[in-house]
């Protein structure tokens, strides 16, 4: 049914939750026509608008643009993953398709990313405070362990990094743009890197791409630092390296943003399983056990025992 509604000449709604139907003219009144003042960003897979439907409900639309067989796929996608809720997740809420086109309809998140908190305004960056920062790494994992071992679906994001973190008014994290990483990238060659190794094609190990980018953000929050920093000569420091030596010569400490007053306990396990987490595939945790070791229902000793003969 939904194939003969790809046919129409108007995009037609495939999908949309909690109910009722929205076709692309309600979709172009709600973002005025995609006005530029309604852009909220220019992305590798798409643009995005903000917009308002006729009952009030404030709304985030990706604007994408396709195949017709790429179509089908994103469509099928978004049937599945469309209305999953979560308080650390952005909620997909449906898609129009048609046309070589696709508009992709989340839940309206006001605030900024994780990205431009930490690297944005001083003002935003002064309310990341130790105990906020804390909680953003705690409600991280919480989504990425829901995504992972959900009820229903088993997700791997394969994009996560701050940009892809959406924080709300008091600054709680709501993981954005999740499900649909293979078709974005088979759809472009090229497109925003994410902090992913190569891809793992053991299947119990088909998460751990998702650890090791969740690593690297913690490694960020904590140090206030982005995963690159030019330094003089035109050489690069990466931030990944620099924490894996820094942790070699018993250092790991000295990454904590010194503007932090932080908790040294917390800060010390933080990165202690940020270390974890970028280490070969085999050894790195599950979001489940991440979850109980931020929940201070586990210690991250348990983890970081490796297997005898290596």
């Amino acid at each position: 049914m939904y194939q003969d509604k790809l046919r129409r000449e108007e995009l037609e709604l495939i999908e949309f939750y909690p109910g009722g139907l929205y076709n692309y003219r309600k979709i172009k009144a709600a973002t005025n026509n995609f006005d530029i003042a309604n852009r909220l960003g220019e992305e590798g897979f798409g643009t995005v608008y903000k917009g308002t439907l006729s009952n009030g409900t404030a709304i985030a639309v990706r604007k994408l643009s396709t195949t017709k067989g790429g179509m089908n796929e994103f469509v099928e996608k978004s049937r599945t993953i469309a209305g999953i809720k979560h308080p650390n997740l952005v909620t997909l809420m449906g898609c129009c398709a048609g046309k070589n086109q696709l508009l992709l309809i989340y839940e309206y998140i006001k605030t900024d990313s994780l990205e431009d908190a930490l690297f944005g305004s001083d003002e935003l960056r002064a309310r990341l405070d130790w105990p906020t920062r804390y909680r953003i790494c705690l409600g991280l994992a919480e989504g990425l362990c829901f995504l992972h071992e959900g009820p229903k679906l088993k997700i791997i994001h394969g994009h996560i990094k701050p940009a892809n973190i959406l924080l709300d008014d008091d600054l709680n994290p709501k993981i954005y743009d999740f499900g649909f990483e293979k078709l974005y990238h088979k759809q472009k060659s090229e497109g925003t890197v994410s902090y992913s190794t190569t891809e793992v094609k053991d299947r119990a190990l088909e998460a751990n791409p998702d650890v090791y980018s969740f690593g690297v953000v913690m490694l960020i929050l904590v140090s206030g630092r982005k995963i690159t920093t030019p330094r003089a000569g035109g050489e690069t420091e990466y931030l990944v390296d620099e924490a894996q030596i820094m942790n070699r010569k018993g250092t790991l400490m000295d990454l904590v943003d010194q503007n932090l007053n932080y908790d040294w306990e917390e800060a010390e396990m933080i990165l202690r399983l940020a270390i974890q987490c970028i280490d070969s595939p085999p050894f790195r945790p599950t979001m489940s056990t991440i979850v109980k070791i931020l929940r201070k229902e586990r210690s991250i000793e348990t983890i970081l025992i490796k297997p005898k003969g290596d």
